[in-house]
């Protein structure tokens, strides 16, 4: 993930969002094989192995392939 422009659209964090209320995250991990730390301790082995962060890049780049990129964004839709 290079190219991190859209980082800026709020439209991006709207999608990261709803990826994560909408059970996204979940089936995600799932299919992924990809976990959440299950106590703080993990939490703190992940973010010193880089575990962590990978797989957030990871699901960012997922939440921006399959719903940043195919579902049309606000701005388009409003300016027809």
């Amino acid at each position: 993930m290079t190219d991190n422009r859209y980082f800026a659209d709020p439209w991006f964090w709207m999608c990261v969002h709803e990826a994560v209320e909408s059970g996204f995250l979940n089936e995600w991990l799932r299919l992924t094989g990809n976990r959440l730390p299950r106590s703080e301790i993990e939490r703190m082995v992940d973010e010193a192995t880089g575990y962590g962060e990978d797989v957030a890049r990871q699901f960012l780049q997922h939440v921006k392939e399959f719903i940043y990129d195919t579902i049309p964004h606000p701005v388009e839709v409003a300016n027809g």
